[in-house]
């Protein structure tokens, strides 16, 4: 499979081609539970500042926890959702009969 201009992943919503993967496979991120104080929320160790989610806001105490996959410091970006299901089918098939009454 290839995808337009040479990408390797195009994401539209919560919709992702991926090489290699199914279409439209399912993804979520790993959910740790919540941040309940302030030390538990990550920082970014390059500046010191708390993650940001996709927005910009800063994560706040209460704010689910989910796992940073990729490791870019933010808080659930699209490269952090895992693979997880195939909507598509194994295999299909179908049943055909011809019945008839009378002579």
């Amino acid at each position: 499979m290839q995808l337009p201009d040479g990408n390797k992943t195009v994401v539209e919503d919560n919709r992702y081609l991926m090489v290699g993967q199914p279409i439209n496979s399912f993804r979520l991120s790993q959910y740790n539970g919540i941040y309940l104080n302030e030390d538990m929320i990550p920082f970014d160790p390059y500046t010191g500042l708390k993650y940001k989610n996709e927005s910009g806001q800063y994560v706040q105490v209460g704010w689910a926890d989910y796992e940073d996959v990729d490791k870019d410091n933010q808080y659930v970006s699209w490269k952090d959702k895992k693979p997880i299901g195939d909507p598509n089918p194994k295999w299909v098939g179908g049943l055909n009969t011809n019945l008839s009454y009378g002579p």
